[in-house]
């Protein structure tokens, strides 16, 4: 089985680091999902540009959303329980979600080929989206 290997740099994370906790925690949560919803919003953008409109009245491309991740969700994606950081999690919403499976993974017992689009594109644009993040978090600071 091939891994698939990401190597991300972030240049001054350290210092990033020292001035986000010196502010509220609530402030740096605050920070923080803004980063990370930027950096969805790109990613949702690029994949709408590479996967096909599909068929009415699905529409793979015009059904992708990013949903809010509240703290009792956290925990059955390994956060904890208690915890009050909150994320975002992208997909399709609606009947996309069985036509989206089909088109990322294949199916029908092959006769349905995997397209690994969402695979592919978060591997290729990783690096964007963490700049994203670090413009969002630099522009806050200042």
């Amino acid at each position: 089985m091939a891994t698939n290997d990401i190597t991300l740099t972030w240049n001054g994370a350290a210092d990033f680091d020292k001035r986000l906790s010196k502010l509220n925690i609530n402030l740096q949560h605050t920070i923080a999902k803004k980063a990370v919803r930027s950096a969805a919003a790109y990613y949702r953008k690029k994949l709408q540009a590479k996967i096909p409109l599909g068929p009415p009245p699905v529409h793979l491309r015009k059904l992708i959303s990013i949903v809010k991740i509240n703290s009792s969700q956290l925990r059955f994606l390994g956060g904890y329980k208690r915890d009050k950081t909150t994320g975002f999690r992208i997909g399709y919403r609606g009947k996309a979600r069985y036509y989206g499976h089909l088109h990322e993974f294949g199916g029908r017992g092959g006769r349905l080929p995997a397209n690994r689009t969402w695979t592919k594109t978060f591997s290729s644009e990783a690096q964007n989206m963490l700049d994203i993040m670090a413009s969002e978090i630099r522009a806050a600071l200042n």
